[in-house]
């Protein structure tokens, strides 16, 4: 029911990105390692994260850089006929196993009209190549100046749909007695 963005930025301490990934002794992985200690914390379990194949395809979007700094805002765009939705972001780790973390989540800017309509994407036939850059910018976020580095994610949400009807009826389907 949504889609990934994936927001990378530089790795200050890549040979600790996963706490089981350290060895004893070495000088990056020690107890006070931001991103050890970072991997300690509660996950959220992949039931909540994770994505089946490209997401729900009434609402899809990208990141515009894949490198920022902490402290720096990254871009997204996107498009659906949703007249709500939002972006929860996360960030991948080892967290006791569940693989992301849940760190903020993101609504559309106040300025974007809903629904997120979008121009089509650019294709060149030669290279099969598909570029929507030419779409208006959705949502930002504005990473904390003390994030851990490492790979951050956005999961896409829309919060416009009904949930299903507790009672209802379908015309034309068999009485039972």
């Amino acid at each position: 029911m949504s889609a990934r963005f994936y927001v990378i930025w530089l790795l200050d301490q890549l040979t600790c990105g996963f706490a089981q990934a350290c060895q004893a002794g070495s000088q990056f992985c020690d107890a006070s390692s931001r991103i050890v200690a970072e991997n300690k914390l509660p996950g959220a379990p992949s039931t909540e994260w994770d994505v089946n194949g490209a997401g729900d395809p009434s609402i899809q979007g990208f990141a515009t850089d894949i490198s920022i700094n902490a402290g720096d805002a990254i871009y997204f765009k996107g498009r659906t006929p949703a007249s709500s939705y939002r972006m929860d972001i996360y960030r991948m780790g080892w967290y006791a196993g569940h693989g992301a973390r849940h760190i903020n989540t993101v609504l559309p800017s106040p300025e974007v009209a809903l629904p997120q309509n979008q121009p089509q994407c650019v294709f060149e036939a030669d290279t099969l190549l598909v570029d929507c850059g030419n779409w208006h910018v959705s949502m930002e976020w504005s990473v904390p100046k003390g994030a851990a580095s490492g790979i951050y994610f956005g999961r896409l949400i829309r919060t416009d749909k009904e949930e299903e009807p507790l009672n209802w009826r379908l015309d034309r389907s068999p009485v039972r007695a």
